[in-house]
């Protein structure tokens, strides 16, 4: 009888200590959007600028940003680049006139640990600009 109350009372200590580390590590998650998009072309260039704006600055910064145009459906990646320490991104492509479709950037989720909480940077998606 002795044994199965210590075994029970160790079992306890065992649950509790294990539950205070569950409840210590949080998870938040910081939203993302991306702002200025802008695009432009000329005879040798095309342009595609923007900024991707969060409420965690570690969300903005070094992101993968993925230039999209979108026609009759279809969806296809024409170029990408990462965003400097600001969040703000320049991706120039060689080419000249841009084809007709609708245009936009998108980022996907990414995370991050600090102090022992989970931080998830959500994903983004710009206005579409229609060429």
């Amino acid at each position: 009888m002795k044994r199965i109350m210590v075994r029970a009372a160790t079992l306890m200590v065992g649950c509790v200590a294990l539950s205070v580390g569950i409840a210590s590590a949080a998870t938040v998650e910081a939203p993302t959007v991306i702002t200025k998009f802008k695009l432009s072309a000329d005879s040798d260039a095309r342009k595609y600028s923007g900024r991707v704006a969060s409420t965690k600055s570690r969300c903005e910064k070094n992101r993968k940003v993925k230039v999209v145009r979108k026609m009759h459906g279809n969806e296809k990646v024409l170029a990408s680049g990462r965003t400097d320490s600001q969040g703000k991104f320049r991706i120039e492509r060689s080419g000249g006139k841009l084809s007709r479709g609708k245009y936009y950037t998108k980022v996907k989720q990414s995370s991050y640990t600090k102090n022992g909480d989970k931080v998830i940077c959500s994903k983004g998606k710009s206005g579409k600009i229609k060429v």
